[in-house]
């Protein structure tokens, strides 16, 4: 008796979303793994912007948003040069080909692909967004991991560079503060401070830089309550609040171990202490 021939069943595909996520992951970790440091940043940043355009181009059809996406990587060829070839031999730009994509991607082979119905080859709303979705996700994720690497784009004042100054709610700072801190800064330092006679130190250059280092616009002198302070430097106050004001802006003096400001400070607060 014959023996029956063993029939093989070809198995089934995956999910259209599941093999372009599985494919893309790949080719995007293979770019990854080239580029180090600010540059890995950018390169991950441009690719997640990509898959982002690819969802949109689908959704929208709009040339603009695949030009976008050409114009970026033009950019970004012209800075990179042949460090770019990474990511150009991954010829990503043919993944807005959505006619094509599953073929360039290997789902389907040259003649399955030509044996196909037309709707067979489709790629439905649902498919686009869970591919782009979950390469979206990995890419958000290590850039995450990249910024936590990276140093801050701001100084980091720590306890040890401020020599133990106490850290101060932003209430405590008021603007009076500041200007006794630029009071005797200013004397101290160079020998700067208003006297209505003395027309050296004019009270609009001194009210100009008081604004400056306060961060403040600028009209006129006369206009500036910055201004009417510091002209009643340093007894604009007196007694035990004069005293806590004058402690208060000796620590970060203190810590800069400035003694010529810190003996000015020690007089004034010996002589409002007495008051």
């Amino acid at each position: 008796m014959a023996q029956k021939k063993k029939v093989t069943e070809t198995p089934p595909k995956q999910r259209k979303a599941v093999h372009l996520a599985q494919f893309c992951l790949k080719q995007v970790e293979d770019v990854l793994a080239t580029y180090k440091g600010v540059q890995r940043v950018e390169i991950a940043e441009h690719l997640l912007q990509t898959f982002t355009n690819i969802a949109e181009f689908y959704m929208t059809s709009n040339e603009n948003v695949y030009n976008t996406f050409i114009q970026r990587e033009e950019a970004l060829l012209k800075r990179y040069g042949k460090a770019f070839k990474p990511l150009v031999s991954k010829n990503f730009y043919k993944l807005f080909d959505f006619q094509l994509v599953l073929t360039e991607t290997e789902y389907y082979t040259s003649e399955e692909f030509n044996a196909l119905e037309d709707q067979v080859n489709q790629l439905i709303p649902q498919d686009i967004q869970d591919w782009t979705n979950s390469i979206k996700f990995y890419l958000r994720r290590e850039l995450q991991a990249m910024y936590l690497d990276q140093e801050p784009e701001f100084e980091i004042s720590t306890d040890e560079e401020l020599s133990g100054a106490t850290k101060f709610a932003d209430k405590e700072m008021t603007e009076a503060r500041r200007v006794l801190a630029v009071y005797f800064l200013l004397k101290a330092g160079f020998n700067v401070e208003y006297r209505s006679t003395n027309s050296a130190h004019s009270s609009v250059a001194i009210t100009r830089l008081i604004h400056l280092l306060h961060g403040k616009p600028f009209t006129t002198a006369q206009n500036s309550s910055l201004y009417a302070k510091y002209k009643k430097m340093p007894e604009y106050n007196s007694g035990t609040v004069l005293v806590k004001d004058l402690r208060y802006i000796r620590q970060y003096f203190e810590a800069l171990d400035m003694k010529n400001i810190l003996e000015l400070i020690d007089e004034q607060i010996k002589y409002a202490s007495m008051k």
